[in-house]
Formats: C-alpha cells, structure tokens, sequence
C-alpha cells in the first residue's frame, strides 16, 4: 500500500491501557547479562472501527522476566478510513507499512512513560526502553485478521 493511502487515513487516539505490568525482584541479580525481548501486535473492533496497537516489552535474566510491560493503545478511525483499509474478499484490515509503524511507535512510546512511572522510586529506575526502528520490525504492510503479533529479542544490553 501506498503513503497516498496512508496520508487518507484520519484517526484519533482514543485511549491507553496497562494490559499488564510486572516486576519480579526476585529474577533480578546485578551480575548476569540482561536481554530485552518485545512483540508488537495488532487488533481490531469492527464494531467501533477501532484497532489496538500493543506493546510488550519483557527484560530478561537467565531465561527469567524480571520486569514485563505491555501497553496498549486504541484507535479510533473514521468510516471512510476504515472501509479504505478493509480487505472484503479476505474481511481482514490492511495497514500500510508507514501507518503501522506509527501506531506501533506511540504504543511504545507510552510504554516508555508507564514505565518509568511505574519503577520511578524503586532500585529498577535505571531500565528503560531502548528506542526502537519500528522500520526494521514492521517490513511490510501488516494484515489484521483477528490479531497479528510481530516479536524479536532485542539481544543483550550488558556485558
């Protein structure tokens, strides 16, 4: 799809909300290495002609979360926009590249602020979401049947 059709999209951010967020003291050890592993994923509702752009974000010490965030944010888009998305033959939404990537980046983007609130006065203060090239996740245009889910391990963030 193209950024013409990106461009003819109008929606508006209807809401954020903590899906889940956890701190595990006890996973945690300042000597073992540390990987980040995220998954974007993408709902809808057709009944309000939203879609839900999530973010999970999962810090990682001996195969163990110790800090897990996943936040969503919730779209609303107009009818023309909407019914410019919408496959009928396959009833799926198809998202532009450039238009996923925007959503994805504001769900992260909140995540960073939940984050910060929520770790803001305890030992765990200094983790935070490394900024993201969405454009490396998200490489085409991304299909929403019921919910689709783009993961990667972030790899390691000490030594």
């Amino acid at each position: 799809m193209s950024d013409q059709i990106t461009e003819k999209i109008q929606f508006s951010l209807r809401g954020l909300s903590t899906e889940q967020f956890a701190l595990i003291e006890t996973a945690f050890n300042d000597k073992d290495e540390i990987r980040i592993q995220h998954t974007i994923r993408f709902a809808r509702s057709d009944e309000r002609k939203w879609i839900g752009a999530f973010g999970r974000l999962e810090f990682i010490q001996n195969d163990n979360p110790f800090i897990i965030i996943d936040i969503g944010a919730h779209f609303e888009l107009t009818v023309e926009s909407w019914e410019l998305i919408l496959d009928t033959k396959n009833l799926s939404l198809m998202m532009p590249q450039n238009f996923a990537i925007h959503l994805a980046a504001i769900a992260f983007s909140s995540a960073r602020g939940v984050l910060h609130d929520k770790l803001e006065k305890t030992p765990f203060n200094m983790f935070f979401i490394p900024l993201l090239d969405l454009t490396k996740i998200i490489q085409g245009d991304v299909e929403i049947g019921f919910e689709k889910i783009v993961g990667h391990d972030l790899g390691v963030i000490n030594e």
